[in-house]
């Protein structure tokens, strides 16, 4: 029994952290948003925030509606 609360509690810290992350990253492609007038994150620009971007398009239709809706309301390529 406690195994499994123990599993759900490392579960949730993880989902937390996942979260958190995916906020930052969604904030740096808000500031690059807001310098640039677009999304498209060339590795040249931003080699990290690029690749979350690519993450991001590949995974799309597996983000949450409200992730989704962030990314389309930034004028998000997918």
């Amino acid at each position: 029994m406690i195994h499994i609360r123990m599993c759900r509690i490392i579960s949730n810290l993880l989902k937390a952290t996942n979260e958190r992350l995916w906020d930052e990253k969604y904030r740096e492609l808000v500031v690059f948003r807001t310098l640039f007038a677009h999304t498209d994150v060339l590795p040249s620009q931003d080699k990290d925030l690029h690749r979350w971007c690519k993450i991001q398009r590949d995974r799309f239709p597996n983000l949450s509606q409200g992730q989704q809706r962030l990314l389309m309301k930034l004028g998000f390529r997918i």
